[in-house]
C-alpha cells in the first residue's frame, strides 16, 4: 500500500494509506472552501447547459457537444473521472487551496490569474470568457465522479482525427499549415511554466520526447516542439513517426518524398533526438514553411 508521512502534533512521522491521504484533501478542501458549494454549482450547470453527442475521448476523459440554454450558444462540456484530475496547490484570498490543474491552465492563459500557479479567488465555478484563450473556459464543476469544464465551441467544429479520415487519412500540406498554425483539439495535458527541467511526464508515449526516456526529464520549450512535430508528421503521413521507445530514442521516422523541401526540414527540425537541435517556438513560428503562402 502507498504510503506518505504527516507530521503529527508531537512532531512524530504519521504513516497514512492513499485513501487516508484523499480523505485529508478532501477535508483540508473543504475546510479552506474549494469546494464549499459543489451543490450548487452541479445545480447550476445542469440548468444552464444541454449536453448532446459525443465529440470525442482520450486517456483523460470525453468532449461532449451541447449549448447554453439562456442563449443557445455552442458549447463543448468535457467530462473528467475524479481519479484523474489533477490537481495543484494555488492562492486564493490569501489562503493555499487545491484546483483542478487543467482549470488553473486555462484561466492562466485566458487572462485569469496572470502569475505562474495562482488563481484569482473570483468564480470558482463560472469563469468570464477570456480576451485570449483559442478556447475559452466559461463554467466548471465537480460532480460526485467526474470534473466537468464547460468550454467554448466553435462551430463548425470536429475531432481533428475524424476530420484527417474524412480527407482520407492524410492532409495535404496547406490544410495540415492551416491547423498545426492555429492549433486543435480541447487539450488535456498540461502543466505550469517553469525555467527548469520536469521531472514527471503524463500523457500519450507516442508524443514523449527522447530525453524523458533517456534522462526521465525535459524542459517545456524543446518538449513541446517535438509534440507538434509528432502532430504535424501524423497530419501529412497519417501515422504516429514513432511507436515505441526505442524507435523514439534511435530511429529516423520515414518521410514521404511527396512534400515539400521546407516542410521535411520543418519535420526533420522538430524531431531532432537532441532538444538543442530542435527550433525554439517562436523560431518554429518563423520557418519558412509556416508562412503565408
Amino acid at each position: 500500500t502507498h504510503t506518505s508521512p504527516l507530521a503529527n502534533e508531537g512532531g512524530a512521522n504519521k504513516r497514512l494509506t492513499l485513501r487516508d491521504e484523499r480523505a485529508e484533501r478532501r477535508r483540508k478542501r473543504k475546510g479552506s472552501g474549494c469546494t464549499g458549494g459543489r451543490g450548487e454549482r452541479k445545480r447550476r450547470g445542469r440548468k444552464r447547459f444541454v449536453q448532446l453527442g459525443c465529440l470525442g475521448g482520450g486517456g483523460y476523459g470525453t468532449v461532449y457537444a451541447g449549448y447554453r440554454r439562456e442563449d443557445n450558444l455552442p458549447v463543448a462540456i468535457k467530462r473528467v473521472p475524479l481519479a484523474k484530475v489533477l490537481r495543484i496547490p494555488v492562492t486564493q484570498d490569501g489562503q493555499q487551496v487545491e484546483f483542478p490543474l487543467e482549470v488553473v491552465l486555462l484561466r492562466i492563459v485566458g487572462g485569469r490569474g496572470e502569475g505562474r500557479g495562482e488563481a484569482t479567488g473570483e468564480g470558482l465555478g463560472e469563469v468570464v470568457p477570456p480576451p485570449r484563450a483559442a478556447v475559452a473556459l466559461l463554467d466548471w464543476f465537480e460532480l460526485d465522479q467526474e470534473l466537468v469544464l464547460v468550454l467554448e465551441r466553435p462551430v463548425p467544429c470536429m475531432d481533428l482525427y475524424d476530420y484527417i479520415q474524412m480527407r482520407g487519412g492524410t492532409l495535404q500540406e496547406e490544410h495540415a499549415r492551416v491547423r498545426e498554425r492555429e492549433g486543435e483539439g480541447y487539450f488535456g495535458c498540461g502543466c505550469i511554466l517553469r525555467d527548469g527541467p520536469y521531472t514527471e511526464c503524463y500523457g500519450t508515449s507516442q508524443y514523449t520526447p527522447p530525453e524523458w526516456f533517456l534522462r526521465e526529464s525535459y524542459r517545456a520549450g524543446p518538449s513541446t516542439v517535438w509534440q507538434l512535430g509528432v502532430l504535424l508528421y501524423d497530419m501529412l503521413c497519417g501515422d504516429q513517426p514513432f511507436n515505441t521507445r526505442r524507435e523514439i530514442i534511435f530511429e529516423e521516422p520515414y518521410i514521404k518524398d511527396e512534400l515539400s523541401r521546407h516542410c521535411v526540414d520543418l519535420l526533420r527540425r522538430c524531431l531532432a533526438k537532441r532538444p538543442r537541435g530542435r527550433p525554439t517556438l517562436d523560431g518554429m513560428l518563423l520557418h519558412p514553411w509556416l508562412q503565408p503562402q
